[in-house]
């Protein structure tokens, strides 16, 4: 018993240890972007926002990742005929595409 507490407690102290080096590790090499005209709006699902789907925004260089993606999508797909699109601009906070309202 006293084995599995001192595992348990090894464990959540890398697990806490992991979390935080993920989540304060933003470094140059790690970052997404340095400037806002390296973030642009994106379709990410197979309908477009003005069938339901979402818009993201992401790094310039990972649009065709997205594009390749989107080429998977079924033909016969039927999109909730909802508008989800939303008025906002993409911008580089802190190493990370984000988005801001225009």
């Amino acid at each position: 018993m006293k084995h599995k507490k001192i595992i348990f407690i090894t464990l959540a102290i890398l697990f806490l240890a992991i979390g935080l080096f993920i989540t304060f590790n933003i470094s140059d090499e790690n970052s997404e972007c340095s400037k806002d005209s390296e973030c642009v709006l994106q379709q990410v699902s197979c309908c477009p926002c003005s069938m339901g789907g979402i818009e993201k925004c992401i790094p310039k260089e990972k649009v065709s990742f997205y594009q390749e993606k989107l080429k998977n999508c079924p033909k016969d797909i039927v999109c909730p005929a909802v508008y989800n699109c939303r008025n906002i601009s993409c911008e580089c906070s802190n190493g990370n595409c984000t988005e801001s309202k225009s």
